[in-house]
């Protein structure tokens, strides 16, 4: 890394710097060891004691340098790549790459102020530290008319939107089977927003006792 920096008082941008101009190998090491120097940070008399909640474990990433490096390097390496979609064709069974298509020209430019890179940066950052993460789609009416007269109206998304996991709560149906809605809140007394499954994006890492919430690399 680079030597006029140190790494623990280090900005953010001379720390995406120093990480852009290390090795593959450099940043390997980086993540690894990133989640367990990050726990370090909450050894009481002998005892780990964890975040309590999503929130604490989102501002490791602003508090901690080590958790800052080890998952900002995770989530710019895969941010940089580029998305590939391919489809079976349904008379050869070959499969076959799609150059073109409303999918990809919607994770490219996502809505009007974020891009490709920065919607995937956001959405892997916050599976490493929260283990959850959620796209918002925002859709869009197409209307067919004839002779001024509408025969058909079409919704089709048309914006997407990272939304903080700490903000969302799933709601599952009483079956506990699947998601029935999910809650929107800015903080614990604010109002409450429902939003409806068709309008959210999940991801989540594998979590072996808790169903709907994953669990981060950090964590």
């Amino acid at each position: 890394m680079n030597d006029q920096f140190d790494i623990t008082t280090a900005t953010p941008d001379q720390l995406k710097y120093m990480i852009d101009n290390v090795t593959p190998e450099q940043l390997t090491k980086a993540s690894n060891l990133g989640g367990m120097i990050a726990q370090a940070t909450f050894v009481q008399d002998g005892q780990v004691v964890s975040p309590e909640n999503i929130t604490d474990w989102l501002e490791l990433y602003t508090q901690h340098v080590w958790t800052y490096v080890a998952v900002y390097s995770v989530a710019n390496t895969i941010a940089k790549l580029k998305l590939q979609l391919w489809k079976k064709n349904k008379i050869t069974g070959a499969i076959e790459k799609v150059e073109s298509h409303r999918i990809l020209e919607l994770i490219e430019r996502p809505n009007k102020d974020m891009c490709r890179y920065d919607l995937m940066e956001s959405l892997v950052t916050f599976l490493e530290l929260a283990g959850n993460a959620y796209w918002e789609i925002v859709y869009a009416t197409q209307t067919t008319s004839v002779d001024g007269k509408t025969i058909r109206q079409k919704k089709t998304p048309d914006e997407l939107y990272n939304i903080r996991p700490d903000r969302l709560s799933p709601v599952p149906k009483k079956d506990n089977k699947e998601i029935d809605h999910y809650v929107f809140q800015t903080k614990p007394n604010a109002r409450k927003k429902e939003i409806p499954v068709e309008e959210v994006v999940p991801f989540e890492y594998f979590n072996p006792i808790r169903d709907w919430f994953g669990l981060g690399a950090i964590q």
